[in-house]
């Protein structure tokens, strides 16, 4: 047979394996409560930079929107 396709099956076989012992790991630290703890101050960290940048996005916006009523509303 081709040893590509070999490779290819073992690779097919191997990675779902590999993403089982990944999720049993995610699952065994967050039973650990310090893994727990982690995993929240992440989700934290991640929520609060999304907010972030909206409000950087939102004040942009409304900063430049100023910028032009501004402009035009000059004599």
């Amino acid at each position: 047979g081709c040893p590509k396709a070999e490779n290819f099956s073992v690779a097919t076989n191997v990675f779902p394996v590999k993403m089982k012992h990944f999720q049993m790991k995610v699952v065994r630290t967050l039973h650990n409560k310090c893994g727990a703890l982690l995993l929240v101050v992440f989700v934290v960290l991640l929520v609060l930079s999304c907010i972030s940048v909206l409000i950087l996005k939102t004040t942009a916006i409304l900063y430049h929107q100023n910028l032009g009523c501004s402009t035009h509303h000059k004599p």
